[in-house]
């Protein structure tokens, strides 16, 4: 699930993420992997947000995601906390869908993560809104009684579908980036990464 994670939030984690310039160290992560290397060309326009690494392993040059570096040896990763205040601001969403298929012989399972563009944006007055495609839902949050991982600290009243919704702060990735985890009573589940 990690991995899986990862992927989601780098797919929404694109706002909030570092800026470099050329001659830094850094590294750039690739499949749960870290790749040390140094950034020799920041790209603009419609690849604003991207670099062109050149990778120490082999002097190779690729194109890396700024949400998807930082700099050599550091490890911005935080834990998941308990506080409601952790969960505050708005969050760009993504969600993951997964299939499976048996044949004769074989199980195969396929898992994808999905950046919609979807907003959550918690405030500290006890309101939120949530846009979810169309129109945006606005409504109060109440405090979880007794939060633990998954449940809590904060639950949307009345939201998407009319349901409630668990939301709880979910660390920070190894870039920096604060994500939350959104989930209602039958367990659908989104993941979000701080926009501001």
């Amino acid at each position: 699930m990690t991995k899986l994670l990862t992927l989601l939030l780098s797919l929404a984690a694109l706002a909030g993420a570092e800026t470099f310039k050329v001659g830094d160290a850094v590294e750039s992560e690739y499949a749960a992997s870290w790749y040390p290397g140094k950034v020799v060309a920041v790209m603009t326009g419609k690849d604003a947000g991207w670099y062109k690494i050149q990778y120490n392993s082999d002097g190779h040059i690729a194109a890396a995601s700024g949400a998807r570096m930082r700099r050599v040896g550091q490890n911005l990763a935080a834990p998941p906390t308990l506080k409601p205040e952790d969960t505050f601001g708005s969050w760009k969403l993504a969600t993951v869908a997964q299939t499976t298929r048996t044949d004769s012989t074989h199980t195969y399972t396929t898992t994808s993560g999905y950046a919609q563009g979807d907003l959550l944006t918690i405030s500290a007055d006890g309101t939120y809104q949530w846009k979810m495609g169309g129109t945006p839902i606005t409504g109060r949050w109440s405090r979880e009684a007794n939060p633990r991982e998954y449940w809590g600290p904060i639950i949307l009243e009345n939201g998407w579908q009319n349901q409630r919704w668990w939301v709880g702060f979910n660390g920070r990735t190894d870039t920096g980036v604060p994500n939350v985890y959104i989930r209602n009573e039958f367990g659908s589940r989104y993941w979000g990464s701080k926009v501001n």
